[in-house]
């Protein structure tokens, strides 16, 4: 997947914008985007300027790698680190169960 950050939109956006905006950002199709993930949302509120929504996502795409190579120079778009959780096992269990001495008043 590919993160996206800084997008901005204006505050009172319809729902079918950030999936334009994000085609306009890499530049391809919407119909080659194939999943949609926010993975944060801000509110820029600055004094003098309009309110606008910021986001950070997550993008699916048909050409992952092609898409990366064009955009290696741009911060703002960038191979997403895999974010599943992988359980911990406990290698080796002690015998016998701690003793706590001195636990306070």
């Amino acid at each position: 997947m590919i993160r996206i950050t800084n997008v901005k939109l204006a505050f009172d956006h319809p729902d079918q914008a950030l999936l334009t905006e994000v085609s306009k950002v890499l530049a391809i199709p919407k119909e080659r985007i194939s999943e949609l993930r926010i993975l944060k949302r801000s509110l820029d509120a600055r004094k003098g300027k309009p309110l606008l929504r910021v986001y950070s996502l997550l993008v699916k795409v048909s050409d992952e790698k092609g898409i990366l190579f064009k955009y290696e120079s741009n911060p703002r778009i960038t191979k997403a680190p895999d974010y599943h959780y992988q359980a911990l096992s406990i290698i080796n269990k002690p015998k016998h169960n701690p003793i706590v001495v001195g636990t306070g008043p």
